[in-house]
């Protein structure tokens, strides 16, 4: 899919760096880059070690939680203080990346792998689903995962690109937030009103376009850029999401809980 250019400039997460293009698949170095400007949130003890459950009978191992939204958080914490107070005293939250977290997947053992579940922000997942059954009922009712907002207009369909205040260069911006990519297209449409027409709103899923870009040969992957929600971009300069995670090996206690 080809790309389509908005003349004008937008700030957007300050730790996020345009790759090169490459005519080839994204390394796992260049993925990381990509993700490492995006924070969220985890449940860990005081030496920074993750609270992790029990998968289910199919899906044997252990794994462990981040959270895209802080009300998913608070949810689970006040989960676990009925169904195992002494638990969840011993927890804290903390801020990792995305970055972060796809490192220790790729280098750990599969008999060592501990799992990382990604619980997207529910009200975004509200917005995606919406979207999927105005434009693809049956997608809409397969859709599981972490939902991802980007622009298309055209015909033939191309990707919304804009000028990247930071280092000047066009990116493909694609938002966890739809209310974010709203505010980019709307004036895209005051610009290209042309375009005005075909300009819509695609739902990808995270797990998707980390495999795609891991094994297709797509010059514009270089161009994409992962844009934090404006909730997850402001939690992180207060003072709970300024606390900063410490190397933990072992695990954190783990609740009597089974993932379903």
């Amino acid at each position: 899919m080809k790309h389509l250019g908005l003349g004008v400039a937008i700030g957007l997460v300050s730790s996020a760096v345009l790759a090169i293009q490459p005519a080839h698949a994204l390394t796992d170095a260049q993925i990381i880059e990509k993700l490492q400007g995006i924070p969220v949130i985890a449940l860990t003890d005081k030496s920074g070690a993750p609270l992790v459950a029990q998968l289910n009978d199919k899906q044997k191992g252990l794994f462990t939680e981040v959270y895209l939204g802080q009300k998913e958080v608070s949810t689970t914490l006040q989960k676990l203080k009925v169904s195992n107070p002494a638990v969840a005293k011993q927890l804290q939250i903390r801020v990792v990346t995305l970055g972060d977290v796809y490192k220790s997947q790729i280098a750990s053992s599969s008999d060592k792998k501990l799992n990382v579940l990604i619980v997207p922000s529910e009200v975004q997942v509200k917005s995606a689903i919406s979207l999927l059954k105005k434009n693809d009922p049956n997608k809409a009712q397969q859709f599981n995962g972490v939902p991802l907002f980007v622009g298309i207009a055209g015909k033939p369909r191309g990707y919304v690109s804009i000028n990247s205040a930071q280092d000047k260069k066009r990116i493909i911006p694609i938002f966890f937030d739809k209310e974010q990519l709203q505010a980019v297209l709307d004036r895209f449409k005051k610009d290209q009103p042309n375009l005005a027409p075909t300009t819509e709103i695609q739902v990808i899923s995270l797990d998707s376009l980390l495999t795609q870009m891991r094994s297709k040969n797509e010059p514009f992957y270089g161009q994409i850029v992962l844009a934090r929600s404006k909730e997850m971009a402001e939690y992180v300069v207060t003072p709970a999401g300024q606390a900063k995670p410490t190397a933990g090996t072992k695990p954190a206690a783990k609740p009597n809980s089974t993932k379903k």
